[in-house]
């Protein structure tokens, strides 16, 4: 929130200030853990099969030694998970997505920081893109169709109809925004009726998953 109201005018208002969906997280740690794991399974055939096979292996380079008992595969593998794992982390913990009563604002980079800015009157169309696990857990990806600028992918967030469905109330009263007022409303109601169908079928999965009782 702090970051959205620093970079906001003293004219605008902040409407709504979101971060991005935990499954980066969950994603990040699944990635690494699965290659570490990988890593070791490597090694320990592979010690196997020098075993099995009487293959002395001894490999000295400046300070580092490797054997048939000190392979590098696990630390490959982790190294591998890990770079992997940062850019899905840096994502969840550094971006934050911005909407203002006259710009969408996306904060990005935990080391480097990026602020990207698209004006209202700029923004087009706006599309929510989301699987089975969006609908199962609640976000989606919001792209912004956008002209006279590159259009705009924000990343998964919660809650991707509440934020267009402020954009569209904030289109209303901005001024350079030429939309009729008809055509706003069915933009509207058309994203109360994608919110209610995503609701929907997040209910019927999880109820899905539920033990039938006994009868």
């Amino acid at each position: 929130m702090n970051s959205i109201a620093k970079i906001a005018c003293a004219d605008e208002k902040v409407l709504v200030v979101t971060r991005p969906h935990w499954i980066y997280l969950v994603e990040g740690l699944l990635w690494f853990g699965a290659l570490a794991l990988l890593g070791f399974v490597v090694d320990y055939y592979q010690f196997q099969f020098m075993q099995a096979r009487g293959i002395d292996f001894d490999l000295s380079f400046w300070k580092f030694r490797l054997t048939e008992d000190t392979m590098v595969a696990p630390w490959l593998f982790a190294g591998l998970g890990f770079m992997i794992f940062w850019p899905l982390f840096s994502t969840y913990v550094a971006t934050v997505v911005g909407l203002t009563s006259q710009r969408i604002i996306i904060k990005r980079g935990l080391v480097f920081v990026e602020v990207e800015q698209v004006e209202m009157e700029n923004i087009d169309a706006e599309t929510v893109h989301h699987g089975m696990l969006g609908w199962m857990f609640g976000y989606g990806r919001v792209y912004l169709d956008c002209r006279f600028v590159g259009d705009v992918w924000l990343p998964a967030i919660r809650q991707p109809y509440k934020l267009l469905k402020t954009m569209q109330v904030a289109k209303k009263k901005h001024p350079d925004v030429k939309v009729g007022q008809a055509e706003m409303e069915d933009n509207i109601t058309r994203l109360q009726k994608l919110e209610k169908e995503n609701a929907f079928l997040k209910n019927w999965a999880s109820a899905s998953k539920k033990p039938a009782k006994n009868r």
